[in-house]
C-alpha cells in the first residue's frame, strides 16, 4: 500500500493530469489533420497486398485535379469577368494614355530610320516580301470577288450604281466634256471620214427605197422626181475633191445648229436618279455578271499583269525608302499622324478591346493553363506554396485545438469534482 507522502503527492497534481492530457490531445489531432492535408505525398499499401492505406497520400496531393479545377474556376469566372475586363479597359484605355504610347512609337521608328543600314535592311526585306505579299493579296480578293454571290462585288457594284446615280455634272464639266468629244471624236475632219465611208451607192440606194415606201403624200411626190442616190454620190465627190471647204461647211453646220450647247444642257440636266428601280437593279445585276465573267475568263492575264509588276513596285518601294530622311516629314504631317492614330485606336479599343481580350482568352483558354501548371507542383511543392500563405492561420488553428482540449480537461475535472461517483 503506498505510503502517505505518495498518495499526497498524487492528490496535489491529480487535478492537473485532465487539462494537461486534453489539451495535448487537442493538440496533437489538429496537428494530424494538418498534416495529413500535405502528407504522405504518395499512397501506401498494406504489406503484400494492393489494399491502400486510408488517408494516403494526403487530402491536396490526392485532389491536386480537383484543386486545380477550383482555382481556375475562380481566376476565370471571378476575377476576369467582362464586366472586370471592361473597367480596366476603362481605366487604362484613355486618349491620354494612347496618345503618349503614339508618340513615343513613332518618334523611336522614326529616329531608327535615320541609320542607313537599318533603312537598308528594312528595304531589301519589303522588297522580297512584294511578291508574295501581292500575289496573296490578289489571289484571296479574285477568290473573294468570283464567287458565285460575292458579297465584296454586291457592295461594290452598288456603290458604282449608286454613284452613277447620284453623280451631276456642273456646266463647266459639261462643256469641257463636250468639247473634249468635238475635239476628239467629231471634229470636222473626222466626220467627213465617216461621211466618206457611209456614203456608199449601195446605201444611198438603200435610204432612197426606204423614203419611197415609208413617206406618203406630197413628199412621196416630191421625192419620185429626186433622185437621192445621185445627191448622195455628189456630196460624196464633194467630200473628196473639197476637203477643206466640207470641213469648214460641216463645223459651220455644228455651229448653227447649236449641237454643242445643246448637248451641254442635256448632260446638266441629266438625272440617272429617275430611272425606275427595276433599270437600276437590272444595271446592278449585268455590272455584276459582267465584272465577274470578265474576272473568270481573265483572270490568268490579270496574274500575269500582276507579276511583271511585282519588280516595278518592289524597286519604287526600295527606292522610297532609301531616299527617306525623318527630316523629310513635315512637323504637321507628323502630328496629324499622331493625332489620327491615336483617335483611331482610341475609337477601336474603346469599343472592341473587351471584346477581343474576351475572345483571346477563349482561344488561349486560362483555365487549362492554370490547371496544367497546378499539376506540374510536386506535393512538396503545393505545401510549400499553401503554407507559405496559410501558416500563421494553420499554428492558431493548432493552438485553437490546444484551447479547445484544456477546456475539455478542466471541464472534465469541474464534471469529476462536483458529481463524484459514489
Amino acid at each position: 500500500m503506498p505510503d502517505d507522502s505518495v498518495l499526497t503527492l498524487y492528490t496535489l497534481i491529480r487535478p492537473f493530469f485532465q487539462p494537461l492530457i486534453g489539451a495535448f490531445h487537442g493538440w496533437f489531432a489538429t496537428r494530424m489533420v494538418v498534416v495529413m492535408l500535405f502528407r504522405p505525398y504518395q499512397a501506401y499499401y498494406l504489406p503484400a497486398t494492393q489494399i491502400r492505406i486510408p488517408f494516403t497520400p494526403g487530402i491536396f496531393p490526392s485532389r491536386k485535379r480537383a484543386l486545380a479545377e477550383n482555382i481556375a474556376r475562380t481566376v476565370t469566372q471571378t476575377l476576369l469577368t467582362p464586366e472586370d475586363i471592361q473597367a480596366r479597359t476603362d481605366v487604362f484605355v484613355t486618349e491620354e494614355n494612347l496618345a503618349r504610347a503614339v508618340d513615343v512609337i513613332v518618334e523611336t521608328l522614326l529616329e531608327g530610320l535615320t541609320s542607313q543600314d537599318k533603312l537598308q535592311m528594312l528595304a531589301d526585306e519589303l522588297k522580297k516580301q512584294v511578291p508574295s505579299m501581292l500575289e496573296t493579296t490578289a489571289q484571296n480578293l479574285l477568290n473573294n470577288l468570283t464567287e458565285h454571290d460575292s458579297e465584296l462585288l454586291e457592295k461594290l457594284v452598288g456603290s458604282v450604281v449608286d454613284g452613277i446615280t447620284h453623280f451631276r455634272l456642273s456646266g463647266n464639266e459639261a462643256r469641257d466634256l463636250v468639247d473634249y468629244a468635238f475635239r476628239n471624236f467629231f471634229s470636222g475632219t473626222q466626220i467627213r471620214d465617216a461621211l466618206q465611208t457611209a456614203l456608199t451607192p449601195q446605201r444611198a440606194h438603200n435610204l432612197q427605197q426606204i423614203l419611197l415606201g415609208r413617206t406618203t403624200g406630197p413628199l412621196r411626190f416630191v421625192l419620185n422626181f429626186v433622185n437621192v442616190e445621185g445627191i448622195f454620190v455628189n456630196f460624196k465627190d464633194y467630200l473628196e475633191k473639197e476637203p477643206e471647204k466640207s470641213e469648214e461647211l460641216i463645223t459651220e453646220f455644228i455651229y448653227q445648229l447649236q449641237l454643242k450647247e445643246e448637248l451641254t444642257t442635256q448632260l446638266v440636266n441629266l438625272d440617272l436618279s429617275q430611272l425606275s428601280p427595276e433599270v437600276l437593279e437590272s444595271l446592278r445585276q449585268n455590272i455584276h455578271s459582267g465584272v465577274r465573267h470578265y474576272l473568270i475568263d481573265q483572270r490568268e492575264k490579270i496574274e500575269g499583269m500582276l507579276t511583271h509588276f511585282e519588280d516595278i513596285l518592289g524597286n519604287s518601294i526600295s527606292d522610297r525608302i532609301l531616299g527617306f530622311t525623318p527630316d523629310q516629314l513635315d512637323p504637321k504631317l507628323r502630328n496629324m499622324i499622331k493625332m489620327e492614330v491615336t483617335r483611331f485606336l482610341t475609337r477601336y479599343l474603346k469599343n472592341d478591346l473587351s471584346r477581343l481580350v474576351q475572345k483571346a482568352l477563349a482561344v488561349i483558354r486560362p483555365d487549362e493553363m492554370i490547371i496544367s501548371k497546378i499539376e506540374a507542383y510536386s506535393s512538396k511543392d503545393i505545401e510549400n506554396l499553401i503554407l507559405g500563405i496559410m501558416r500563421r492561420e494553420l499554428k492558431n488553428l493548432e493552438l485553437l485545438g490546444l484551447l479547445i482540449g484544456l477546456v475539455l480537461g478542466v471541464s472534465a475535472l469541474g464534471v469529476e469534482y462536483f458529481l463524484p461517483i459514489r
